[in-house]
């Protein structure tokens, strides 16, 4: 699971998630969490919302290399 939390005024949200998209090897969920002004509140939230066991923390200012997640799955 991915937990980004942004506002909904982010200018960098969908570049963020474009390449999530276009640079994941595995599959993933994206949990969005929107407006919430405490961040430590919106990622623990997160957190708790995601369906798998590995959940990683993004900023929505974050962009992501190819197979960046290759490393999170122990082999």
């Amino acid at each position: 699971s991915i937990v980004i939390p942004y506002l909904s005024k982010s200018k960098y949200i969908e570049q963020c998630k474009h390449y999530i998209k276009q640079n994941s090897a595995l599959d993933y969920e994206l949990v969005e969490i929107v407006d919430e002004s405490d961040v430590y509140y919106a990622y623990n939230y997160g957190v708790y919302k995601a369906k798998y066991d590995k959940v990683i923390l993004l900023n929505d200012d974050m962009i992501v290399s190819k197979n960046w997640d290759i490393n999170f799955v122990k082999k």
